[in-house]
């Protein structure tokens, strides 16, 4: 993987979605949105950051 990649797999990985702390978190919105459990949510949320 070249430099550049690493660097922006890097700032992929440690981006936080909700931006600190929220009232309803964002994999919370996303399964009360889609009729999801809170546990799938949050595994969709990890898979779509590469984790």
């Amino acid at each position: 993987m070249s430099p550049e990649r690493a660097g922006l797999l890097a700032r992929i990985l440690a981006f936080d979605i909700d931006g600190g702390e929220v009232a309803l978190p964002f994999a919370a919105r996303l399964a009360r949105e889609n009729g999801w459990s809170r546990s799938h949510a949050e595994r969709v949320v990890e898979e779509y950051n590469g984790r």
